[in-house]
């Protein structure tokens, strides 16, 4: 996979293919890691870290980021989903809220979290 992708010419004006083979190689390394350890309890949490750049999202996108949770304890599912969450791999369109806000909500899902009252 190296070899393969230093051999790749980039089109330093046209970053979006590269960007497409970034993120395919990303799915297609979690898929394996999530088959491998599909068996028994499983948590986990993908977060994005930033947006792409301009060159391929165009200007004025928007900096919110994605975050999934893959897990086999329901109860999270259900929690998460209460708290705006949705299944599959297409977040909303409109965010949860800021990203200070996810550690509540993360906590609360699990569990492990009461809010002051």
């Amino acid at each position: 996979d190296l070899d393969r992708a230093y051999a790749q010419e980039i089109d330093w004006t046209d970053l979006t293919p590269s960007y497409v083979r970034a993120i395919a190689y990303s799915y297609d390394t979690l898929a394996g890691y999530v088959r491998k350890h599909q068996h028994g309890d499983f948590v986990m949490i993908l977060i994005g870290d930033h947006q792409p750049p301009a060159l391929v999202t165009g200007t004025g996108a928007s900096w919110n980021v994605p975050i999934h949770i893959i897990t086999t304890r329901q109860p999270i599912l259900d929690r998460l989903k209460a708290n705006g969450f949705v299944s599959g791999l297409t977040p909303p369109r409109q965010p949860l809220g800021p990203m200070n806000s996810v550690t509540e909500t993360l906590l609360a899902a699990f569990g492990t979290y009461r809010p002051a009252p």
